[in-house]
């Protein structure tokens, strides 16, 4: 009896820490400008970057203000965000008029790209809640 209270429990405990994993991610080629967004919440530490789905794979070029997967394009059930939280460094600056003449972030250092209009990559997973969660902010 004994053993198979064991067995239940260590079976438990590993349903536990296989739920709790971190998914696999991919990498996501994008290229600023365009309609891609930045959204920045300084209470929660998330940023918040939307673009568009590219309709073809990365190695075939990305559009501005685009994301894309290296081998496809984004399918239509794909969510068109990159989220990642803990960026509590954002720095932006402005000029006179209010406009954003720059944005960098050492934990996130792909958003200074975005108002650039360069490429990057990010690894990413699709987090089923609307989101692709940044793994890791460049490859």
């Amino acid at each position: 009896m004994n053993k198979v209270l064991t067995s239940i429990a260590l079976l438990s405990l590993l349903s536990i820490n296989s739920a709790q994993a971190t998914p696999s991610s991919y990498v996501l080629m994008c290229k600023g400008g365009g309609n891609m967004s930045i959204k920045y919440n300084s209470s929660t530490n998330k940023l918040v970057v939307n673009f568009h789905g590219g309709s073809r794979a990365g190695n075939n070029g990305v559009a501005a203000g685009s994301c894309t997967w290296v081998d496809r394009g984004f399918r239509s059930s794909e969510p068109r965000k990159l989220c990642q939280l803990g960026v509590n460094d954002v720095v932006f600056q402005m000029n006179g008029s209010d406009k954003v003449t720059s944005i960098s972030s050492s934990k996130a250092p792909y958003i200074k790209k975005i108002l650039r209009g360069d490429t990057f990559q990010v690894r990413v997973y699709n987090d089923g809640a609307g989101c692709m969660k940044v793994t890791r902010p460049g490859v």
